[in-house]
């Protein structure tokens, strides 16, 4: 959360200032970002550290949403929310063995 500073600091600027505008003057640097994020991701999964299925578009979208929190407390609050998304990310399943006996 240090990135996003008491002003949204560089990342809150970013994701609440440019990269999260609706408009097509974005698209680029959003589907930079995603692709960026997905390459991250897939190294997370392959290395066995992140869970499978979450595209880099899915975490733009939810860092776009904590750094949206605009009122009282945001801070608090963005700290839980990220916290939550990094916990989720890690989440990996255990493998279960079925053991047959014949």
């Amino acid at each position: 959360m240090h990135l996003l500073g008491d002003s949204f600091g560089p990342l809150g600027r970013l994701m609440a200032g440019g990269v999260l505008d609706p408009s097509p003057v974005f698209d680029d640097t959003r589907n930079e970002m995603a692709d960026a994020l997905d390459e991250l991701l897939t190294a997370g999964v392959t290395a066995g550290l992140l869970r499978e299925g979450v595209s880099g578009r899915v975490v733009l979208r939810a860092l776009g949403g904590i750094c949206g929190l605009r009122n009282t407390g945001w801070k608090d609050d963005a700290v839980h929310i990220a916290t939550i998304l990094y916990d989720g990310l890690h989440y990996v399943a255990p493998q279960h063995v079925s053991k047959c006996r014949g």
